[in-house]
């Protein structure tokens, strides 16, 4: 230990004074693996149930349906994005996207809802170059939010089957 510090101060890594008990910390969390100074950042949730089911006066079985509704709608809406930005039409991906970006909203699914709204503004805008990008981001939050949305819905299934 004595090495590395001695290193760390030739190289102007540590300042002076040392504080010995918060050294002895950082050098035994980093070679624990631990990464000293940076805290994770939480990732925000894919959709506000509370929100959503606040919107949908509490309703379990209106949950259901419209989780069922938005992963049998939510393919189709890519799949037209996507040619869009393939045509590099810009009025169709405006429009595409605006679409998925209503439907996003009345889910409570910030991220698709944001990633929506950027390609639409890229449309809006006429801006074909970024639209590439901005698909990819859209359809990774958009399947991220699909896979939480099949999870809840085969959760419910299971729970229904094993009450009959």
């Amino acid at each position: 230990m004595l090495y590395r510090v001695k290193a760390w101060l030739a190289h102007g890594c540590l300042s002076k004074p040392i504080n010995q008990r918060l050294l002895g910390e950082v050098v035994e969390q980093g070679s624990a693996g631990a990464i000293v100074g940076i805290t994770p950042v939480a990732q925000p949730a894919l959709f506000n149930r509370g929100e959503l089911m606040n919107r949908l006066g509490g309703d379990v079985d209106l949950l259901a349906d419209v989780v069922r509704i938005f992963l049998d709608d939510c393919p189709k809406r890519l799949m037209a994005i996507k040619n869009a930005v393939d045509l590099k039409d810009a009025e169709l991906i405006r429009t595409t996207a605006h679409a998925l970006k209503g439907a996003a909203g009345t889910m409570s699914a910030a991220a698709v809802f944001d990633a929506a709204q950027a390609l639409e503004r890229l449309g809006t805008e006429g801006r074909l170059e970024p639209a590439e990008a901005a698909w990819r981001i859209l359809a990774t939050e958009a399947s991220n939010l699909m896979d939480i949305f099949r999870q809840m819905d085969a959760a419910r299934t299971a729970r229904t089957s094993c009450a009959r």
